[in-house]
């Protein structure tokens, strides 16, 4: 494992690094009366590229100088920069100015802590730089702070905005502030919002500017995710709620108003309104004082709202969900993650066939598949997963269902579904993954098995490296179509950190991702790769080199991404394990720290200051 830390550390040098631009050289065929890729136009060649996996295109960058220049442009069609990562951020726009990737560029990702006077000088060279990206097309600011007057001014007219506005990182009035910096925006095209409701007299205020959002920007018709709400505070639970009478302090639509036809709604928690009538006020009911309309809002919300152009649908409360179904012509996607509510009413009252589906379990839709099946004309991506828990144990399929789904879906591409262990045999499901392999269209399959709890005893078999490789190839050789699959043993949940240190269940997950390669590199393990996206490149190279050693010959696992790595090879480690590498890892960082603040240590600490500024 030493070499681990190697690899880490030489990593972290190759950051700081700015590369020098390589200037391509005209690609000539070898052989000019055969077909090649230098005879075909950049278009086509960059298209081909955008398939390519990082992993192939940082190999296809060391053929040639043509090769290279194609790949470095397809790689910064998506830059992401973290505002609080200040060095790094610079270099990469360094990188994109000195090889002229302005053009590639087609969504910008800017994500970190609230910006400050230090980075306002990313700012000012991202501004610049837009001014010459032609293409384009997303900007995401998921920052804490309010979104730029420097970017707002120099953001291109065609390029869509996505903002999302946490009520983490500020004062009431600067969580105002972010709302109203969109009043009126042109560029705004979708909206997420996550606030903590603490006092709903404050909370009216931001709501009321939240409001304003909505009816002054002319293209803004997609809000993922609204949740106003009680602040989360893990792994405690939730906070208080409100209290007895508390005043009504949602958006207060009234009068007609509305905001534009919605393309996407996600509405997971909110304050919703209802008439102030005798009894509910005698009863000292929540969310009426100070409601604007009669009856509730959620029967305004079902009948003003435009909900014929809504394409997509993610979590929304049961009775809205209902009321609108009749109304959704266009929608193709529905996501519903929360389990207090049975989906299949919805499934069914839908006028139309979705071609993406997400439910948390199959008891989600009375363990019945017809509320999928009848969308299965068009259906091409099922999901059916949720976080796994000892108080909510999950309802897997059986084979029978598994059986009826594949032969009622007959264009599903993508199959992500929760599944269990063969307990009788203690073995994997191999009967289930022949069905699977049976679906006529599949070829991408995302898998998710049990871990279990620290305090019980984990799943076997364990999911590894070793048995990713073997369950894959079973699949593969039942069917050639499934090119791509995705393995997990596990899954955190609200306590995956337990007062600031990682859980047990954190760190004995494991995600594996398995795909058919064309590398020559791989002939050795019939041209399948087995990768760990939890890891780095160099990791997961490291990783495959211990796979092919004995356990002994590995050695312990001294830091968390050797532990990672350990887990991955032999599987999760069991509650006494853990807690005992948990021990000797806080008696390193105790002798470390004696050891960094001893007495010879700070004296020469002291001296070498003294030298520094004499």
């Amino acid at each position: 494992m030493a070499r681990i830390r190697h690899v880490f550390s030489k990593r972290q040098q190759q950051l700081a690094r700015v590369p020098q631009r390589i200037t391509a050289r005209v690609a000539i065929p070898i052989y000019p009366e055969r077909p090649s890729i230098a005879q075909l136009p950049d278009e086509a060649l960059r298209l081909i590229l955008s398939y390519v996996d990082d992993i192939g295109l940082r190999t296809l960058a060391t053929i040639n100088s043509t090769l290279y220049e194609k790949t470095r442009y397809v790689q910064h069609h998506t830059v992401a920069i973290d505002l609080g990562q200040h060095r790094h951020a610079l270099s990469l726009l360094d990188i994109l100015e000195r090889n002229r990737l302005q053009p590639a560029v087609r969504v910008i990702e800017l994500s970190g802590g609230s910006y400050t006077q230090e980075d306002d000088e990313i700012l000012v060279r991202l501004a610049d730089l837009m001014s010459t990206m032609a293409g384009l097309r997303d900007l995401h600011w998921s920052c804490l702070g309010t979104f730029p007057h420097i970017l707002r001014d120099r953001i291109p007219a065609q390029t869509r905005l996505h903002v999302s506005i946490t009520g983490r990182g500020g004062t009431d009035d600067q969580v105002r502030e972010r709302f109203m910096a969109l009043v009126g925006n042109q560029n705004l095209f979708s909206l997420s919002v996550h606030l903590g409701l603490q006092v709903e007299f404050v909370c009216s205020e931001k709501m009321r500017a939240l409001k304003e959002v909505l009816l002054s920007c002319p293209r803004l018709t997609r809000i993922p995710l609204l949740y106003v709400g009680p602040i989360s505070t893990p792994p405690h639970g939730m906070g208080d709620g409100p209290l007895p009478g508390a005043p009504y302090c949602g958006l207060g639509f009234s009068g007609g108003e509305k905001p534009l036809p919605l393309e996407e709604l996600g509405v997971t928690m909110y304050p919703w309104g209802r008439e102030p009538t005798p009894h509910l006020v005698s009863i000292k009911a929540v969310y009426c004082a100070g409601y604007p309309e009669k009856g509730s809002e959620v029967d305004y919300w079902a009948e003003k709202f435009n909900w014929t152009q809504l394409r997509k649908l993610n979590d929304i409360p049961k009775d809205l969900a209902l009321k609108i179904a009749p109304k959704l012509t266009l929608l193709k996607e529905v996501v519903l993650e929360e389990e207090y509510w049975d989906k299949s009413e919805f499934l069914e009252g839908i006028p139309t066939t979705l071609e993406v589906l997400s439910i948390p379990s199959w008891g989600h839709i009375s363990n019945q598949p017809s509320p999928i099946i009848r969308h299965g004309a068009a259906l091409r991506k099922l999901t059916i997963h949720r976080q796994e828990s000892k108080n909510n144990p999950r309802i897997f399929l059986d084979d029978t269902d598994l059986v009826v789904l594949c032969q009622s879906l007959p264009y599903l591409t993508e199959l992500i579904l929760d599944i269990a262990r063969d307990t009788k045999k203690n073995a994997w499901p191999y009967s289930s993954l022949d069905i699977i392999a049976k679906f006529p269209s599949l070829k991408v399959v995302e898998l998710w098995f049990e871990l279990s709890n620290r305090w019980a005893a984990s799943q076997t078999p364990h999911l590894t490296v070793s048995a990713a490789r073997e369950l894959f190839n079973y699949l593969h050789q039942r069917s050639s179509n499934i090119q791509s699959l995705k393995l997990h043993s596990g899954i955190p949940g609200r306590t995956s950190h337990i007062f600031g240190d990682p859980s047990w269940e954190l760190q004995n997950s494991v995600y594996f991702l398995c795909k058919v390669s064309i590398c020559d590199g791989d002939a050795a393990d019939g041209y399948v790769t087995v990768t760990c996206p939890q890891l780095s490149i160099e990791m997961n190279a490291e990783l495959t080199r211990l796979s092919k050693l004995s356990s002994k010959e590995r050695g312990p696992a001294n830091n968390a991404t050797e532990l990672s790595v350990k887990v991955a090879l032999e599987g999760p480690l069991t509650m006494e394990d853990w807690k005992a590498w948990g021990r000797l890892q806080d008696l390193h960082a105790y002798k470390a720290y004696r050891k960094e603040n001893s007495v010879p240590q700070r004296l020469g600490r002291f001296v070498s200051n003294a030298l520094r500024w004499k």
